[in-house]
């Protein structure tokens, strides 16, 4: 579903995209920062923030928290549900992706710090029992 006609060709469309995409980079900002949060979606925009949605409920997680959503995870889910957003639509995705990403290195660089060293998991030595224990 494109927005505007010229698929993104015009500076008009541009400028309108980049607004909508700073917009939605906050929504996913404030979402992650208050989960509570309630947001005011853009009239005529709800199917992005959703898109947006199916696209991180089917989100990786490493060892260093979320991973990024690959292209690939995005086509197939442009394929499997028949969406076919324009250019600056997947830019807008990738940049909402780029926002909820760093809010959440934020936050968690954050928690770090409030909870002394990163690196120390355990005080207690490891031992063999210990590790049989845990693997």
């Amino acid at each position: 579903m494109a927005l505007c006609a010229g698929r993104g060709g015009r500076a008009q469309d541009r400028k309108f995209y980049q607004e909508l995409t700073d917009d939605f980079c906050q929504i996913v900002r404030s979402a992650v920062l208050a989960p509570s949060y309630e947001p005011d979606i853009p009239w005529g925009q709800e199917y992005l923030w959703h898109w947006f949605i199916e696209l991180h409920q089917g989100r990786q997680d490493g060892f260093s928290g979320p991973q990024a959503l690959s292209w690939r995870e995005m086509a197939e889910w442009a394929s499997l549900t028949g969406s076919a957003p324009s250019t600056m639509e997947w830019r807008a995705l990738r940049a909402m992706d780029t926002a909820y990403l760093a809010v959440c290195r934020e936050v968690a660089g954050r928690e770090q710090a409030e909870g002394g060293n990163p690196n120390t998991i355990s005080e207690r030595t490891m031992t063999p029992e210990l590790f049989d224990a845990i693997f």
